[in-house]
């Protein structure tokens, strides 16, 4: 029977090969690494790094998910859901007792809707904004104490969102620099076109909830 026996260079190659599997870890036990200690009690998710995931989130507060303000992240807890295919239509639905605690980065914030969420290596949910709001509309009814408007929306951009409406899917648009509802009549403003962006007064502590803000208002027929 004919001997083989393993050359310099083979040798070579074999420490080479077995230097990368014990850096890499393969062949022995090593511990994982936990994460540095935070305020999470999440039972699910402590205890190991973890690769990022995405998920479907709802925030449970009807006003949605607040801005971050200065280094402090906004937070709201959240339904989790699943899309799941129910009879041959893809549903979205609960994933009832997962409910999360969901952070804002950004400085605005994020309407009551349904929303792409991250779960990072360290395991917090980060929510992923929307696209920019602006919404074309009609006016349906006007609150003359109050100058606001209940409006129908009409139009928005490809891609967005449209936060804030109401069971009948109505959205109120406020004017607070007056220019647009003026002295009218409520009489005068119904079924007037205009657009209104999603926005947040920027010169108040804490910051306030988003809403829709008019932009633009049709002249009268």
């Amino acid at each position: 029977m004919p001997s083989f026996f393993l050359s310099d260079d083979d040798v070579k190659v074999l420490k080479r090969l077995l230097a990368d599997a014990e850096r890499l870890g393969f062949g022995r036990t090593v511990d994982k690494p936990t994460r540095t200690p935070n305020t999470r009690t999440d039972d699910d998710d402590r205890g190991y790094y973890q690769a990022p995931e995405m998920y479907v989130a709802r925030p449970n507060d009807s006003t949605g998910l607040p801005a971050r303000s200065g280094t402090t992240p906004g937070k709201v807890e959240c339904s989790i859901y699943r899309i799941i295919d129910q009879s041959g239509t893809l549903t979205l639905v609960d994933n009832e007792g997962t409910d999360k605690d969901v952070h804002n980065i950004f400085e605005l914030g994020i309407g009551q809707t349904y929303i792409p969420v991250w779960r990072d290596k360290w395991g917090n949910w980060i929510a992923t904004p929307p696209g920019v709001s602006r919404v074309h509309f009609t006016i349906y009814s006007f609150d003359f104490a109050t100058k606001i408007a209940t409006c129908t929306p009409k139009y928005a951009f490809c891609g967005s969102l449209i936060p804030g409406k109401d069971a009948n899917g109505r959205i109120t648009v406020a004017d607070p620099s007056g220019c647009y509802y003026g002295t009218e009549t409520a009489a005068a403003l119904l079924g007037r076109w205009g657009h209104a962006d999603w926005a947040v007064k920027l010169d108040e502590e804490p910051v306030p909830p988003c809403g829709w803000i008019i932009s633009g208002l049709c002249c009268p027929d």
